[in-house]
């Protein structure tokens, strides 16, 4: 990670929960709002260490199934636009 690379996670994610970048930076990190939660003890046995990884339950809303199934596409025409916009920046 470099500072251009910070500026530019830090931009694209200002929407917060609404950012794919935003949930994929935070991926097995402890965080400011994680620390706390683990000072003030309010979890159970081994549900922070789940939260930190990815492996806590999480309710599957009808728009995170639209976008299951909708992405595969999503990301084949992402591609197909690359072409024709050279400056069009994704994350992986």
């Amino acid at each position: 990670m470099n500072k251009e690379k910070c500026k530019l996670v830090e931009k694209s994610t200002r929407t917060q929960s609404n950012s794919g970048i935003w949930y994929e930076m935070r991926y097995g990190r402890v965080t400011a709002s994680k620390a706390h939660e683990a000072a003030q003890c309010h979890t159970y046995d081994g549900t922070l260490v789940e939260e930190i990884f990815g492996t806590k339950f999480v309710v599957e809303t009808e728009a995170m199934k639209r976008g299951k199934v909708l992405e595969n596409s999503v990301k084949k025409e992402v591609e197909k636009q690359k072409q024709f916009h050279p400056t069009l920046r994704t994350f992986s």
